[in-house]
């Protein structure tokens, strides 16, 4: 393990430990026991959270601006319900080498970090299709930059 990834465990863990007594908000899935049907290792919170990859189709989710305790809690707090990310699953991801946390990259962002997928997208298909199905609603509904509001009427 290398000297980033045990700094950004044991930061994920301590602000597992801090954030544990506080209330849940209602839209996040905190099933963390063992999935029922048997045929995922992942339990249901970490299945959601990995299908936000699916629906964007992509393998990086997320910019983390320091992998500091502050700079996760941070990410958790702003991120946290729409990506359906506890640190409790952020953790538990960690430790099983299903994610990982990298620098972001790009011109000017030498300080940011993201969530890498390790696993292909092709594993983790289907697992985001209700996100998908909700983004394309919103986009249908919002179609000609008006939300869905009614025309005024003719004069």
């Amino acid at each position: 393990m290398s000297k980033l990834e045990y700094i950004i465990n044991k930061i994920v863990k301590s602000t597992l430990i801090t954030e544990q007594d506080a209330p849940a908000p209602p839209s996040k899935e905190f099933n963390n026991a063992p999935s029922a049907k048997g045929n995922t290792p992942f339990t249901p919170a970490e299945k959601k959270f990995l299908g936000k990859f699916d629906a964007y189709g992509t393998t990086h989710l997320g910019i983390i601006y320091s992998t500091s305790d502050i700079g996760i809690a941070e990410f958790i707090a702003r991120s946290g319900i729409s990506l359906n990310v506890t640190p409790g699953t952020l953790l538990s991801l960690l430790r099983q080498k299903i994610i990982k946390i990298v620098p972001y990259g790009g011109f000017g962002s030498n300080d940011n970090y993201t969530i890498e997928l390790q696993l292909s997208l092709d594993s983790i298909n289907g697992w985001g299709k209700e996100d998908q199905e909700s983004a394309e609603k919103k986009n249908v509904s919002g179609a000609g930059g008006d939300s869905g509001a009614t025309p005024p009427p003719a004069v």
